[in-house]
């Protein structure tokens, strides 16, 4: 039996215990199972301006008003000025703690589902690369499993042409971007020292 592998184990920076091993990967209360993920992704979520440009629009109406209204009555047109201009100031305040957002993106056999959103790319970016070591390390078979039965060992001979269809896949993983080069080159140097 394989021990379980250990490829993340850190906080995020909302507080969110993140763990990536052979067997799962549990985010916050959130746990995955590896051998379920096909594929991870990130997919950029653009911000939400719209709150920001209904408070500036609020405020413009405000502060045009009360520059109407203070040509007839003063003290009713400063008040509409002044809520303009803090309204605007909202507006501003809305815009500019809006932030783009990256989603930590499962694919399953089932459907896909986000699985972390932060404003932090490096951190997401850190966890997806994780994730696929841990599906690689799962497709090898070097995965937490329960006991199997003893199988005699193969001949040597017929290893190699599993050796060949692991490389196969991790240039397949490699050329769909869901590995980077360096990991690509560093399994397949792995698997090619296991011949």
């Amino acid at each position: 039996m394989a021990s379980e592998e250990i490829f993340l184990d850190k906080v995020d920076p909302d507080g969110k215990q993140i763990t990536v091993t052979s067997a799962r990967i549990a985010i916050g209360t959130a746990t995955y199972a590896t051998v379920n993920i096909t594929s991870v992704d990130i997919k950029q979520i653009l911000p939400d301006f719209r709150a920001a440009i209904g408070a500036g629009v609020a405020g413009a109406f405000a502060l045009i008003l009360g520059i109407v209204i203070a040509k007839t009555t003063l003290g009713a047109g400063a008040v509409f000025i002044i809520l303009g201009v803090l309204v605007i100031l909202i507006a501003f305040f809305l815009a500019s703690n809006t932030k783009t957002q990256f989603a930590l993106v499962f694919q399953t056999a089932g459907a896909e589902q986000k699985a972390l959103i932060s404003t932090s790319k490096s951190d997401i970016e850190e966890i997806k690369g994780a994730v696929n070591e841990a599906i690689i390390a799962t497709q090898q078979g070097q995965v937490y499993a329960s006991p199997q039965p003893v199988q005699p060992t193969p001949p040597a001979q017929p290893a190699q042409p599993d050796v060949i269809q692991q490389i196969q896949r991790l240039a397949e993983l490699h050329q769909s971007g869901i590995i980077s080069t360096a990991e690509f080159e560093a399994k397949k140097t792995d698997l090619l020292n296991r011949l």
